[in-house]
């Protein structure tokens, strides 16, 4: 068997390909190199990858059996990214569902967060739920772990702890901070993984993985500081203090506020293993969590986390940008035609500055009564479908000559029929960086928005429409039958 991990050299990729590989042969896959504990490991191949690049991904995973997904919100890795994590997650995970479908993976396990018992979840939680929900339409015999935090040397979490309660004497701590959550060991965690992997009756099944046993945040953090041996000091006070809690655990802990914002925002919500849910694994018992705070504390090497680090990419990506927007779709409307309408509608909404062209496949955006074309762009007939319709940007004023990999797309996601995602990928502008930043980037957040509150408006006239013929019916129907009661019809 071959098992892809994807996000390989993450928290828990590290070890889970070290694991896998005393059994399997393992693709390791990753937009950065492998570190030295992997890198010449005979059972393990890397293969640098772009997740956003289908076609770069569906070649990556072809010849594997199962895949197993690591990715939770990605940490920015281009000069510029525009978009939600949210919204960089739903593409991430409906990109790999359509890849591997295609390379021919015939299974997925996909380690999530641990989802409380509420209706009104943290964005979060729910870019969690909808990535389940997307995996789960290319292969509904998808094995879900949930875990909680996940402890261990390296780990951001953790990482997060220590350096509070080393670098605070005194903390004044919010409401959050007396929540209940569950602790998961990172061996533990990769245990399960391996266990899921070599046994299909998991498959089609949610697990909570980690200890029945509840803790608080606050409480962990006076264990940590006990197992530092360091004195402590805490009170809390009976608000959440969302902002003030995300600026001061962003500025003490040194982690990045793309990973600590989306964080702290979920922590209102107690996420605590249910036990009727709870992975059972024959002979095996969760470390507690006074043993796993003993036993990180014991090999604590103080590196920055993987999540801390800023991207290392040396082949091109970081001079570029990628912008991800979320659309609401009418009923029954494909990529392809929203790829029509976008292009349609933009020379509609900017009539003085921008002309759209369409000759066969190439569609040109010129500025009118001037031969200047601001950008071009080629369809790609072959990588396209009609939920998902691509264009190569190979030329135009506004794009740099280095534009090999860029790329506009329109998708559909099959397991949301009314949300859609314009994407720009790997584009790289002609201008000036802080003059493109603040210019070119800005008109096209307005644009994208512009064009949101088009489609609503549109979507509402359909409701309309729709309304107005349903009345119409109807009322066609009661003259039919008052009609027929009168003998006037037979």
């Amino acid at each position: 068997m071959r098992i892809a991990v994807i996000g390989a050299t993450g928290f828990v990729g590290v070890d889970l390909c070290l694991k896998l590989a005393e059994t399997y042969q393992v693709r390791a896959l990753s937009r950065n190199p492998l570190p030295s504990s992997l890198r010449h490991h005979p059972s393990i191949q890397w293969q640098r990858c772009d997740l956003h690049n289908q076609k770069h991904l569906e070649a990556s995973l072809r010849g594997c059996d199962t895949a197993v997904y690591l990715i939770h919100s990605m940490l920015p890795n281009l000069r510029l990214n525009q978009g939600t994590f949210d919204d960089f997650d739903l593409s991430l995970a409906d990109n790999f569902g359509r890849a591997s479908k295609l390379a021919g993976v015939t299974r997925i396990i996909y380690l999530s967060g641990l989802i409380p018992q509420t209706v009104e979840l943290s964005a979060h939680l729910k870019s969690r739920l909808e990535v389940e929900k997307t995996l789960r339409f290319y292969f509904p015999d998808l094995t879900v772990l949930r875990a909680g935090i996940i402890a261990g040397d390296g780990g951001s979490s953790f990482t997060i702890v220590y350096n509070l309660v080393k670098r605070l004497k005194f903390m004044i701590c919010p409401a959050w901070t007396n929540h209940s959550t569950s602790i998961v060991d990172l061996k533990d965690t990769v245990l399960c993984i391996k266990y899921c992997i070599e046994n299909s009756a998991t498959s089609s099944n949610i697990y909570d993985i980690g200890t029945v046993e509840k803790t608080s945040y606050i409480d962990i953090m006076r264990q940590t500081a006990k197992h530092m041996g360091l004195r402590r000091y805490f009170t809390t006070i009976p608000y959440f203090t969302l902002g003030l809690s995300r600026l001061w655990v962003s500025l003490v802990s040194g982690a990045p506020k793309s990973l600590v914002y989306p964080l702290v925002q979920s922590l209102r919500h107690e996420m605590v293993v249910r036990e009727s849910h709870q992975l059972k694994i024959p002979g095996h018992q969760f470390k507690p969590i006074g043993s796993i705070l003993n036993d990180i504390l014991l090999s604590f090497r103080k590196r920055p986390p993987h999540a801390f680090k800023k991207p290392q990419v040396k082949w091109g990506w970081y001079g570029s940008v990628r912008s991800i927007q979320r659309l609401h779709l009418p009923d029954e409307k494909s990529a392809w035609w929203i790829s029509q309408r976008y292009i349609s509608w933009l020379t509609a909404y900017l009539p003085f500055i921008i002309k759209a062209s369409r000759v066969d496949n190439k569609v040109k955006f010129c500025i009118p009564g001037l031969d200047i074309i601001l950008l071009s762009f080629t369809y790609s007939k072959s990588r396209s479908t009609d939920n998902r319709v691509l264009f190569y940007i190979d030329g135009g004023w506004l794009a740099s000559n280095q534009n090999r990999r860029g790329r506009l797309e329109f998708r559909k996601i099959p397991a949301d029929e009314n949300t859609a995602l314009v994407a720009i990928h790997d584009f790289i502008p002609a201008l000036p960086w802080y003059i493109y930043r603040y210019t070119q980037a800005k008109v096209h957040a307005i644009i994208m928005a512009s064009f949101q509150r088009y489609l609503e408006r549109y979507y509402h006239r359909q409701i309309l429409r729709n309304m107005a013929i349903a009345t119409q019916i109807n009322n066609d129907i009661d003259k039919g039958i008052s009609r027929a009661k009168d003998g006037t019809i037979d």
